[in-house]
């Protein structure tokens, strides 16, 4: 007011306004949002030649043409509305010089809230022009928007329809579903609008042979507005150009904009002929969709229109979580490389949790996290954490929930020259043993619960008595990682019992500052034989075996050795073990005569206790170690080693992942032949995509065995791959990648 009153000039020149907002609410995924209405007063003094200017930045007005947008002038004379061409958050209304009393009523101003994340919204108000003697002395500032809100709510379906075994039990369900807010639905034709709110119902993962038919119309349950479908008649589901949408078209009533209004929307099912296995995810969402600038992908240009956002009222086969997957005890100083395949011919569905320590998830400027994945069929996936998170760092624990149950999951650990792959686990169990104590030995726990998990490990000879105890504590999703050799002194053999309260999944590392051993805890098995499919002796190489009898019978084990023919080599080795004892022992002290490679099977006697007989459970693993010398390798600095679990369930098909070499590297295969009969082999090299790069087909003897470079068997094989072995008997395969110098090496996953 002191600069107005310094101005020269009368008062009576200047035309003193005064802005007022009207706010409303919007929808979140609104593309064409009403703002609300804008009114300008004359408080005093004259109006001069200018333009009102609202700005509603950083929002971006979508109307289809300025005529939409309704002024009303009460005393002052105004000109059509303006768009500004290079700022689409700009209006402007012409005001004619003259007026000495009167105010400017602005309605239909449409803009885009979709990813703006705001919550409220004010309009700038100001005056330019030649003179531009027109001012606001308040209400410069005035709310458009005092809410943004979903406009679409709906409630899970609860009363589902029920087929089984090939028929239908319950034949009818209902969708119930309502505004998010009064007057979010709008069936007006004021400010440019070209269509009513529609509500679109999309059926997925749609039975086969099943048929859903939905009414032509329903009615409010609070008011006589009703949801009438497109077409005006009833729709059945598949539709006849097979879509599995149906679309309706909401009518209001007098009182609606007052009122929640609310619907329920029956539907029935029928089948046409044998029923599909899948299960049909039902979803709905505001239609219809579009972008605030048509484009070619999105050219709606209806208004209202709106994003993309679905509400899921019945989970089926994409969305049910059927298995989920766990690996802890991530070094973010290594490079931590994850593989995942879908082996089925369905999509795969992923949500993948990176967890701290503290089983928090881990967050901040650039992570995305969880991480959402789909796996079309056949198709893998290699990343890293930075990857599938934009960071590793704080990364403890990965969780993967998947659609698919047939989902394969392996993660590949490297650094500093040293390399190993261990597989995902999707079991967790309360009691379990970890098999080495010393060479630097890290427990890694995961309590994969929604509630704390306590526990006790206990140290334990190989004679199996025990030494030393000490507890854990793991609160929900925590993880924590064990050096074994601080916790119980350094010891120099024996293994390690765990009994927790709730199932852990559990890890274990091993080796010396230039060697990386990865295994994943699993529990035993209770058969009559066991495998270790490829064994290295001489020229270098070093096998060991460890085996843990951990039933509570003495059992002895009959071990017949095999060189690469199949031949049995040398006398049958017996092995006893009480209850409790760990044997761990290299293959050339095991045996009297070794060949350079072959395998070992592990006959296991059957046990009979009343009425009941079993096998009682051997757990174990083999670890190849390369110690070459610099005279035969000048290139080597140190012997590379890996792990290899002992084969328990030969498969006749199995996948191979994360195969491939890069420069300077081999992989080799071994595959077993268990049975007294030929087997027929087939190899396939698959690329990411899910495509057969290579195959191979040969025929292995009984008992035999064959181990070869892949590159022998599959020429061209491309990094990143998945090899898929498939057999017309259960085989035991291993597969083994190291460098040409031998100081790396890492046993791949061979998983089904």
């Amino acid at each position: 007011m002191f600069l107005l009153l310094s101005m020269p000039g009368p008062i009576s020149a200047q035309g003193l306004f005064e802005g007022f907002g009207f706010p409303r609410t919007v929808t979140a995924t609104g593309h064409t949002e009403l703002l609300g209405p804008i009114v300008v007063s004359l408080r005093q003094g004259s109006t001069s030649a200018g333009k009102l200017v609202i700005d509603v930045s950083p929002l971006q007005i979508t109307n289809a043409s300025s005529a939409d947008i309704r002024v009303v002038a009460t005393g002052i004379t105004v000109g059509p509305t303006e768009f500004d061409p290079d700022n689409k958050s700009l209006v402007r209304i012409p005001v004619s010089a003259g007026a000495s009393a009167g105010s400017i009523r602005v309605e239909g101003i449409r803009v885009s809230v979709v990813g703006t994340g705001i919550t409220s919204q004010n309009a700038k108000l100001s005056w330019e022009g030649s003179t531009a003697l027109n001012v606001f002395t308040a209400g410069s500032s005035v709310a458009v928007i005092n809410a943004v809100q979903s406009g679409l709510t709906a409630d899970p379906i609860t009363d589902r329809f029920v087929v089984f075994n090939g028929q239908v039990f319950d034949d009818t369900s209902t969708i119930s579903l309502r505004e998010g807010y009064a007057a979010a639905f709008s069936s007006s034709r004021e400010f440019g609008q070209t269509v009513s709110t529609r509500v679109r119902i999309r059926v997925t993962d749609f039975p086969t042979n099943l048929q859903m038919r939905f009414p032509a119309s329903v009615t409010a349950t609070n008011s006589g507005a009703t949801l009438t479908t497109l077409g005006g008649a009833p729709v059945t589901l598949p539709t006849a150009n097979g879509s599995t949408e149906v679309t309706y078209s909401f009518s209001g009533v007098s009182g609606s904009d007052d009122l929640v209004e609310s619907f329920n929307v029956p539907f029935t099912v029928a089948l046409v002929g044998p029923a599909g296995s899948t299960q049909p995810t039902i979803e709905l969402s505001l239609a219809p969709m579009g972008a605030a600038v048509p484009n070619g992908t999105f050219a709606s240009t209806d208004i209202p229109r709106y994003a993309e956002d679905n509400i899921v009222v019945q989970e089926g086969t994409s969305r049910i979580v059927t298995k989920v997957l766990y690996w802890t005890g991530i070094n973010p100083s290594l490079q931590n490389q994850v593989t995942l395949l879908n082996p089925s011919s369905r999509a795969a569905n992923l949500t993948i949790d990176a967890l701290n320590a503290s089983g928090q998830a881990v967050s901040g400027t650039g992570i995305t996290n969880p991480a959402t994945l789909s796996l079309s069929a056949n198709q893998s996936l290699v990343r890293t954490l930075s990857d599938l998170f934009g960071t590793a760092s704080g990364i403890s624990s990965l969780r993967i929930q998947s659609t698919n149950a047939d989902l394969l999951v392996s993660a590949t650990v490297s650094g500093n020259g040293a390399a190993e792959s261990v597989p995902f686990l999707s079991r967790a169990t309360a009691t379990f043993n970890v098999p080495v104590v010393n060479e630097n030995a890290q427990l890694y726990l995961l309590n994969p619960n929604s509630s704390p998990s306590t526990g006790v490990l206990t140290l334990r000879t190989a004679e199996g008595r025990a030494v030393a105890t000490t507890s854990v504590n793991l609160a929900p999703l925590a993880s924590t990682s064990i050096a074994l050799g601080s916790v119980f002194n350094n010891p120099s053999q024996g293994y390690v019992s765990a009994s927790f309260s709730n199932s852990v999944v559990a890890f274990e590392s091993f080796g010396n500052t230039s060697t990386l051993n990865l295994l994943a805890i699993q529990p035993p098995a209770g058969v009559s034989s066991l495998f270790v499919p490829f064994f290295a002796v001489g020229n270098g190489f070093q096998t060991d075996i460890n085996l843990l009898n951990l039933s509570d019978d003495t059992v002895t084990l009959t071990a017949r050795l095999f060189d690469g023919t199949g031949s049995p080599v040398g006398a049958n080795v017996l092995i006893t073990m009480p209850a409790g004892e760990q044997l761990a022992i290299a293959v050339d002290r095991l045996f009297s005569r070794v060949p350079f490679t072959g395998y070992i099977r592990f006959d296991v006697p059957q046990v009979t206790r009343g009425f009941f007989s079993f096998f009682p459970a051997i757990s174990g693993h083999a670890r190849i170690q390369s110690s070459q010398d610099r005279v035969t390798f000048p290139e080597a600095v140190r012997g590379g080693s890996t792990v290899v679990p002992l084969s328990a369930f030969p498969l006749a098909d199995a996948f191979i992942l994360g195969s491939g070499t890069a420069s300077g590297e081999f992989e080799g295969i071994a595959l077993v032949n268990p049975t007294a009969s030929s087997v027929v082999v087939t190899l396939q090299a698959m690329t990411p995509s899910g495509s057969v790069l290579a195959t191979t087909t040969l025929t292995l003897n009984p008992g035999q065995l064959l181990a070869r470079l892949v590159s022998e068997l599959l020429p061209g094989l491309s990094t990143q791959s998945v090899i898929r072995v498939t057999s017309s008997a259960p085989i035991v395969t291993t597969a083994v990648i190291g460098s040409n110098s031998l100081d790396m090496l890492r046993s791949l996953p061979v998983l089904r």
